[in-house]
């Protein structure tokens, strides 16, 4: 499951338990458990999952002995454990200030997903009187970690081997990607063949509930002080509201007319369209992981969300998806 900043895994496996078999291995200490689906050309498994166990339930009936174990991936330890202590990390690359509070959650493998000359640098403050990225000890290392990513538009997941990866969202948060989609799925059993195409039922649903038509930014010019105020709004065929709906932004660190004409042209292009969702449900374990791009039917989405069932009763295996995008072909 992903939230546009992280990427989160969990896992539910159910075993058979003859006599307390597995139950036994898990029910006194916390376990770590790393999962596997099939074998490839080596005989080896393929590893989906590296996580720690939250929780057991054992099931007993004659004859059908069976234990459950609910997991997630290591992003549960870095959402429990609190900075303590924190550090002042104004100034700092933002990959190093997020490397090292993963480092404080015992992530022991830390890897960049892309390679570039420039690199963001956090915001400072004043000094030691009021340092700009120092955390609050009621806040977990999760929060601190998203409210860097955020700033940069990057996400941070663990892999399936329990690496964790810090990688820049494909086309920005909003943005055309720059690569072609991993995948293509379609309602056409012909041209999908048995990998890609839609079992089943796919919904679509357009939300407005995020739109906007109007944008107006305030802030200084940084030679003379004085206030600049820029507003853009939707118009004709951008406009998919039935009421004027703006957005208010203070940010005086544009400092002129044309840096704050360029955040709120670029702002627009997400803001002012509904988001189109859409779920459905594929046979096998194609893989596609969330925040990558695919097409649906022809359209352009981005993965959201993947689970991933095995039922051995039916030796059923199958992935279900949810993904979104901007809706630029809807009108009101």
């Amino acid at each position: 499951m992903s939230y546009y900043f992280h990427v989160k895994k969990s896992a539910s496996l159910t075993f058979y338990n003859p006599n307390g078999e597995v139950s036994d291995l898990v029910v006194t200490n916390q376990t770590v458990i790393r999962v596997a689906w099939g074998w490839d050309v080596f005989g080896l498994p393929t590893h989906t999952f590296t996580g720690i166990v939250l929780n057991v339930s054992k099931s007993e009936v004659a004859g059908k002995e069976t234990v459950t174990l609910n997991c997630e991936d290591y992003m549960y330890v870095l959402k429990s454990v609190p900075i303590i202590n924190s550090p002042f990390y104004d100034g700092m690359v933002a990959v190093y200030a997020i490397q090292d509070l993963a480092e404080r959650g015992g992530a022991l493998t830390f890897e960049k997903d892309w390679e570039e000359e420039e690199d963001y640098f956090l915001p400072s403050g004043y000094a030691f009187s009021s340092p700009k990225m120092r955390f609050n000890s009621s806040q977990n290392l999760l929060d601190c970690i998203l409210e860097m990513t955020k700033r940069f538009e990057a996400y941070v997941y663990f892999d399936a081997a329990g690496k964790f990866h810090i990688n820049k969202l494909p086309g920005g948060l909003f943005s055309a990607p720059t690569s072609d989609p991993v995948a293509e799925f379609t309602s056409d059993m012909i041209a999908g063949g048995p990998i890609n195409t839609i079992l089943e039922e796919r919904t679509v649903d357009i939300s407005f509930e995020s739109t906007l038509n109007a944008i107006s930014i305030l802030t200084v010019d940084r030679n003379t002080r004085n206030a600049i105020i820029y507003a853009k709004t939707a118009a004709g065929a951008e406009d998919h509201l039935v009421f004027l709906k703006p957005y208010l932004y203070n940010q005086p660190a544009f400092g002129e007319l044309d840096a704050a004409r360029a955040w709120a042209e670029e702002f627009a292009l997400r803001a002012f369209f509904p988001i189109l969702t859409t779920t459905f449900k594929t046979t096998g374990f194609l893989l596609v992981n969330p925040m990558e791009f695919i097409t649906v039917d022809g359209q352009m989405f981005r993965v959201m969300s993947v689970k991933r069932s095995f039922t051995a009763d039916s030796n059923d295996m199958n992935c279900s998806y949810e993904c979104e995008w901007l809706a630029t072909g809807t009108t009101t």
